[in-house]
């Protein structure tokens, strides 16, 4: 048991002075140097898109047979960039197709 105590005494010792061997410190990263921004090069072209748009919640799934691109009846107005579920009520919850 005397060996046991000595040993484990050893490894403890040890793995405070290699610590630094073997952890990592991780620094805080930078948004800018991480996130995804929009770039206009030869590759890639930026649009926006804010504004107020015609908007349709698709609860049926039929938006696209009956051709909804060509222009919407019965649509309301929506702010983009936002989230359908904050700017109506009856929303608040759908998760569905728009």
């Amino acid at each position: 048991m005397i060996i046991h105590l000595k040993s484990l005494w050893v490894f403890i010792i040890l793995c405070m002075f290699f610590q630094p061997l073997y952890s990592q410190d991780f620094i805080s990263a930078n948004p800018k140097d991480i996130a995804l921004f929009p770039q206009q090069n030869q590759f890639r072209n930026t649009l926006n898109l804010s504004g107020i748009w015609r908007f349709k919640p698709d609860t049926s799934g039929i938006g696209e047979k009956e051709s909804w691109y060509d222009g919407l009846s019965n649509a309301r107005s929506i702010s983009v960039p936002g989230s359908w579920n904050d700017q109506y009520t009856d929303l608040h919850n759908y998760l569905g197709l728009a």
